[in-house]
C-alpha cells in the first residue's frame, strides 16, 4: 500500500504481523500490530500502561488516551477523547501531531505539536491533566506565559515531536524534530532543551545547527525588493555548520539589501561552513570579535582578533537560566571586549551576562568578548571595620576632629588572622561636596603608598585627616588583590 509522509512526500508502507515473546511479570505472547492508531505513544505508571494517540478512531484534531494493565488489553480497552484543539482561529487549532504523556511532580501533562491550519507554524504545546488523579480525564491548556500552553521553545521555529524525559544528571529535558527557520522548508534536525519544570522551557535549543542552504547558526537574507538588517553584539556563536556560512549567511540575493553589524562577540566555526559568508550583502564589524577563522575578511575593526581560538567549554550548565560556552583559562576572550561598553546604552541595561542575575556582565573593569563573563574569584578575606568607626555606618564625627583612624581587622575563610597581606585603604565621598573617589595624596598622604598607613595589634590603621576632607558622607574600603573585603561609612559635620 501507499502513503504520504507529513513532509508531502510518497513513501512505501508495509505492515506486518509478527510475534514477539515478552516479560512483563511472566512471558506474554501477542500480535503486532496491537494498537491501530496514528503517532501511538506508550507510557508504563504505577503498573498502568496508558496510550496517547490522534486519528483511528480519535476524531480529528483530538486527543485520546487508552489504558490497560498488560499491553495486549491496550487494543480492547476503551478509548477516552481527553481534549480537542480549539476553533479558529487559534495557534493550535489543526494538524495536532504526535500528543505524548508523561507523569512529572505528581501530575499528568499531555506534549504534544500542533499549528494555526499551516504546516510552517507548526509549534509545541502542552496540556495538564484538569485533575492529577485522573490520567484519562479532561486535560487543559498549561499555563506557560504564551497562549493555548505554548511552549518557549526559544528559536521560535519551525518545531514538532516533543518528548519530555529525566536524564540522569536528574534535570528534565525536551527534545523534539526542528528547523533552523521559522517554517518547514529546510532540513530537520533534532534539538534539544533544559526545562525548569513541566510548563517551562528554560535554556537555549540551539547547539552543533546544520543548515544545509547557509547559516548554520544565522541565515540573514534579503529578498523580494526587501532588505535584511542584521546587528549581532555580546554573542557567542559556536559549532554550527553549513554548505555555506557555518555561523552567519548574509546574502543581498541579486541586488537586494543584506546588511549585518557586528560586535563584541565570539565565532567558532563547526564541522563544515567559514564563520561568516557573504556573498552580496554588506559586513561592518564593530570590532572587539573574536573569531577562529578570518572572519570572511571583515573583522578588521579595533580590538579584532582572527584565527584565534576562543577556548570554550562546552554547551552546558555554568548556572544561571540557560545553558552557555564558558570561557576557560587563558582565553584570549577574557578582559579583550570593548573597553567603553556601556551597559546603559541597551534596554533594559546590560547589567548581567547571558546567565542573569548574579553573573556580572563586566569584571576587571573590562568586559569579555562573547556573552560569557567570567566572574571574579571571591576573595578568602573579609575586612571588618573597627572603632571609632560603627560597623552599622551611624558613626558621625566633627569635621574639626584632626583625624578619623580607620581600623580593621581581617578574616582569612572565617578564621580571625593577624597574617595580614598587603592592603590598600580607598575613600569615597558619597554624600556632601563633590561626591565620588578622594584623593587621599591631597589631604595627608597617598592611601596608595602606605603613608599614615600601619598594621598594628593585628589592625590595618589609617588616619584621615577630618579638617581636609571637610563636611560629608564617607565610605572607606580595604582592598585586598584588587578586591574590595571591607567597608565603612562615616560623617563629618
Amino acid at each position: 500500500m501507499s502513503c504520504y509522509s507529513r513532509a508531502g512526500q510518497l513513501i512505501t508502507c508495509l505492515f506486518v504481523a509478527v510475534m514477539l515473546f515478552v516479560r512483563v511479570g511472566g512471558a506474554q505472547t501477542f500480535t503486532n500490530p496491537m494498537l491501530t492508531s496514528q503517532d501511538p505513544f506508550i507510557t508504563y505508571v504505577n503498573g498502568v500502561y496508558y496510550s496517547t494517540y490522534t486519528a483511528y478512531g480519535c476524531a480529528t484534531n483530538h486527543i485520546c488516551i487508552k489504558s490497560a494493565t498488560t499491553l495486549t488489553g491496550l487494543n480492547a480497552s476503551p478509548s477516552h477523547d481527553v481534549w480537542s484543539a480549539p476553533s479558529a482561529p487559534a495557534s493550535n487549532q489543526a494538524e495536532v501531531w504526535a500528543p505524548e504523556l508523561h507523569y512529572i511532580n505528581n501530575n499528568w501533562y499531555i506534549y504534544y505539536a500542533a499549528d494555526d491550519g499551516t504546516n510552517d507554524d507548526h509549534r509545541l504545546f502542552v496540556l495538564q491533566a484538569s485533575n492529577s488523579a485522573q490520567p484519562t480525564g479532561t486535560y487543559v491548556e498549561g499555563t506557560t506565559g504564551l497562549a493555548h500552553g505554548q511552549l518557549n521553545e526559544s528559536l521560535g521555529v519551525w518545531a514538532i515531536d516533543p518528548d519530555v524525559f529525566h536524564a540522569a544528571d536528574g534535570n528534565l529535558y525536551i527534545t523534539f524534530s526542528c528547523t533552523n527557520y521559522p517554517t518547514a522548508s529546510y532540513s530537520q534536525r533534532i534539538c534539544i532543551a533544559p526545562m525548569s519544570g513541566p510548563l517551562t522551557i528554560s535554556g537555549n535549543s540551539v547547539a552543533g545547527f546544520y543548515g544545509a542552504s547557509g547559516g548554520g547558526g544565522i541565515h540573514n537574507v534579503g529578498r523580494f525588493s526587501g532588505s535584511a538588517t542584521l546587528t549581532v553584539t555580546n554573542s557567542t556563536l559556536s559549532g554550527n555548520s553549513a554548505d555555506h556560512g557555518g555561523g552567519i549567511y548574509n546574502d543581498a540575493h541579486i541586488g537586494e539589501g543584506a546588511m549585518l553589524e557586528i560586535g563584541n562577540t565570539i565565532l567558532k566555526t563547526g564541522s563544515s561552513g567559514a564563520n561568516i559568508y557573504n556573498p552580496e550583502g554588506t559586513v561592518t564589524s564593530l570590532g572587539y570579535n573574536l573569531s577562529n577563522d578570518n572572519g570572511g575578511g571583515f573583522l578588521t575593526a579595533t580590538g579584532d582578533q582572527i584565527n584565534t581560538d576562543p577556548l570554550l567549554g562546552p554547551l552546558q550548565d555554568n548556572g544561571g537560566s540557560t545553558f552557555t560556552h564558558a570561557l576557560l583559562t587563558g582565553s584570549p576572550a577574557i578582559d579583550a571586549g570593548d573597553p567603553n561598553f556601556n551597559p546603559n546604552s541597551f534596554n533594559p541595561p546590560m547589567v548581567y551576562d547571558q546567565r542573569g542575575t548574579g553573573f556580572n556582565r563586566v569584571v576587571n573593569g573590562r568586559i569579555d568578548i562573547g556573552a560569557f563573563e567570567v566572574q571574579a574569584v571571591p576573595s578568602p578575606y573579609a575586612g571588618q571595620v573597627q572603632q571609632p568607626i560603627n560597623a552599622d555606618g551611624s558613626s558621625v564625627f566633627s569635621v574639626r576632629r584632626g583625624v578619623v583612624p580607620v581600623k580593621f581587622t581581617l578574616t582569612q575563610g572565617g578564621v580571625a588572622t593577624c597574617a595580614l597581606p598587603p592592603a590598600t585603604i580607598a575613600l569615597t565621598r558619597t554624600a556632601g561636596g563633590t561626591t565620588g573617589a578622594v584623593d587621599e595624596s591631597v589631604y595627608s598622604g597617598s592611601a596608595d603608598n602606605g603613608s599614615n598607613f600601619r598594621i598594628d595589634s593585628c589592625q590595618y590603621v589609617y588616619n584621615l585627616s577630618a579638617s581636609a576632607l571637610g563636611v560629608g558622607t564617607y565610605r572607606v574600603d580595604i582592598v585586598i588583590n584588587g578586591q574590595v573585603v571591607g567597608s565603612g561609612i562615616f560623617q563629618l559635620k
